[in-house]
C-alpha cells in the first residue's frame, strides 16, 4: 500500500507540473514579440523580415515554428526558427556558397556550391560559360583558380564542356578540369617545353602525360 500511495503522489505531482507547464506555454509570457535574422548575406533580407513578421504574436511553442520554413529565394538552402525564451525567434538562414561569377549569353550569374546558377547584375564579369556547367567541373575550376594565383589576373576565361580556355602571355591554353593534371602539365609546359617555340598558337593540357602544342619551333 505504501508503494501504491507513493506512486499516486508522484503521479499527481507530475501531472500537476505537466498541466502547469502546458498552461505556461500558452501564456502571454511566451508570445513571440521579437524576430532576428542570422546568416543572411546574399539572400533577400526584406523578404526574410516579412516571413519573420508572420510569426509575431504566435506562441513560442506553436507547431508552425517547427521544421524548415519555406522560401523561394534562390540563395537559400533552408531557414529554421530557433526559439529564444521567453519571447523571441531567431531565423537561421543557410545560404548557398558562391563559387564564382560568370557570363552566359550576355547575362550574369553566380554558380553556387549546390550547383545552382543565381542571376545577378553584371559588373565586368570575365568568366564566360558557353554551355551549362557541371558541378564537379565547377568545383575543380575553383580549386585550380585558388591554387594558381596568376589565373586570377587573366583578362578572360572561357568555360567549355570538357575544358576551360585562358590566354597567358598571348598564348591560348586549353586547360583540364582537374587540379592535379593542370598543375603537372602546366609546370611541364612552362619549364620544359615553352622555350622550344618562338611562336605558339595554342597549347592543349587536357591529356594525361601528353602536351600538344601548335606553333612554330625555334630553328635547330
Amino acid at each position: 500500500m505504501k508503494i501504491l500511495f507513493s506512486f499516486l503522489i508522484i503521479f499527481t505531482v507530475a501531472l500537476g507540473v505537466y498541466v502547469w507547464i502546458d498552461k505556461l506555454k500558452l501564456s502571454e509570457t511566451f508570445t513571440v514579440k521579437n524576430i532576428t535574422i542570422k546568416g543572411a548575406i546574399n539572400s533577400d533580407k526584406v523578404a526574410l523580415s516579412k516571413i519573420g513578421q508572420e510569426f509575431i504574436g504566435l506562441k513560442l511553442f506553436d507547431e508552425r515554428l517547427n521544421g524548415v520554413i519555406e522560401t523561394q529565394d534562390p540563395w537559400i538552402q533552408k531557414v529554421i526558427a530557433k526559439r529564444v525564451i521567453p519571447d523571441s525567434i531567431e531565423l537561421i538562414v543557410f545560404e548557398e556558397k558562391a563559387l564564382f561569377r560568370y557570363n552566359h549569353n550576355n547575362s550574369c550569374y553566380v554558380f553556387t556550391g549546390g550547383g545552382k546558377s543565381v542571376s545577378v547584375e553584371c559588373n565586368g564579369t570575365e568568366v564566360i560559360a558557353n554551355n551549362g556547367i557541371e558541378l564537379n567541373n565547377a568545383k575543380q575550376f575553383v580549386n585550380i583558380i585558388s591554387e594558381n594565383a596568376f589565373l586570377k589576373e587573366i583578362s578572360s576565361i572561357v568555360l567549355n564542356n570538357y575544358s576551360f580556355d585562358v590566354v597567358v602571355d598571348g598564348e591560348l591554353i586549353h586547360c583540364p578540369y582537374n587540379d592535379k593534371l593542370f598543375a603537372d602539365n602546366y609546370n611541364t609546359y612552362q619549364n620544359a617545353i615553352r622555350h622550344r617555340y618562338k611562336k605558339v598558337d595554342y597549347v592543349d593540357l587536357t591529356v594525361d602525360n601528353r602536351i600538344y602544342v601548335k606553333g612554330v619551333q625555334h630553328a635547330l
